[in-house]
């Protein structure tokens, strides 16, 4: 079933989410952490950033059958460290005092 004008409340919260919850400013950097199944969504949300004026949006995808299948088969050493690249783009994200979006629904 679909919400009677979906789209159109889809594009407020987008809007809501950026104005109101992270209140990007001009030249800010933002980082989005998304599902790979709320692509429409993430689309909304980057273009209500750089409307905001932000100067760049990172979107990071995640996938819970990977993230899953990744922390079922990879050796205990592999998950007790962290990749240099991870710490850097960390560093980076820090650094830029990026606004931290984080939508958590499969729906």
């Amino acid at each position: 079933m679909t919400l009677p004008n979906f789209e159109e409340k889809l594009a407020r919260y987008a809007h809501l989410i950026v104005k109101m919850g992270v209140n990007i400013q001009p030249g800010q950097t933002a980082i989005l952490y998304i599902s790979v199944t709320q692509q429409k969504l993430a689309h909304l949300i980057v273009a209500e950033a750089y409307a905001a004026g932000a100067s760049e949006v990172l979107v990071k995808w995640n996938d819970e059958y990977l993230t899953r299948q990744f922390l079922q088969h990879a050796p205990l050493k592999r998950l007790e460290t962290t990749p240099k690249y991870q710490i850097a783009e960390a560093d980076y994200i820090v650094a830029k005092k990026a606004a931290r979006i984080s939508v958590i629904s499969e729906d």
